[in-house]
């Protein structure tokens, strides 16, 4: 798939509203939470945006998103999405986020960290 050149401020917002219902509808339920706890979140790569305006449509769409640098030095950002539980729960909701910011253009990976 290949990943948005540019993104407009709609695209944007609209692609977080789509990852954080995608979340919500991915949580397995509470019986569902073994495993190590974990940080699991979506991290999306966008190259020339500035860190300002991810935020500012990040929380337009009633999530947050926060930069870091990873692989190499590049800016990538991570999609704070819903999740529930601190293990399997979390991941599987984060997952699930991932795979349609993935399916609307975006540049995503999961990055995962145990606890």
């Amino acid at each position: 798939m290949t990943a948005l050149a540019k993104i407009d401020r709609e695209t944007l917002v609209h692609a977080f509203r789509e990852a954080k219902a995608a979340a919500l509808a991915g949580d397995p339920g509470q019986d569902a939470d073994g495993g190590t706890c974990n940080f699991d979140t979506p991290a999306i790569r966008l190259p020339g945006i500035r860190e300002k305006f991810v935020a500012e449509c990040a929380a337009e769409a009633g999530i947050s998103a926060s930069a870091f640098d990873w692989l190499g030095g590049q800016r990538w950002f991570f999609v704070h999405v819903p999740t529930h539980g601190q293990a399997n729960r979390r991941s599987i909701m984060a997952e699930a986020a991932c795979r349609r910011l993935k399916e609307l253009g975006l540049q995503a990976v999961m990055y995962a960290q145990a606890d």
